[in-house]
């Protein structure tokens, strides 16, 4: 099913399946082995006011993916993109 946007601004078509249960889209995780060992699974704090949750995760395959939630806005799954550990710090970009 398609929804596109109109008016007078460039029109963007959605394709949009109900139920696909794709994962998450992986990027790659700069981050050494042994240290991802050690942050896997899920960390919670607060940005401001909003929870905030990171998720590293490896998938079946041996891929590690890092993930972004923000419960209050009902986000989940938020890829990080260019994630990185520099001085014992995670660096990361958001979409």
């Amino acid at each position: 099913m398609n929804f596109p946007q109109t008016g007078n601004r460039p029109i963007y078509e959605f394709g949009l399946t109900r139920g696909a249960g794709k994962e998450p889209p992986v990027t790659r995780v700069d981050i050494p082995v042994e240290t991802m060992k050690r942050l896997l699974g899920r960390w919670s704090g607060a940005i401001g006011a909003l929870k905030t949750v990171f998720r590293f995760q490896r998938y079946a395959s041996g891929e590690n993916a890092l993930f972004v939630e923000v419960p209050q806005q009902g986000a989940e799954n938020i890829p990080v993109f260019n994630p990185s550990l520099r001085r014992q710090v995670v660096h990361l970009d958001l979409a």
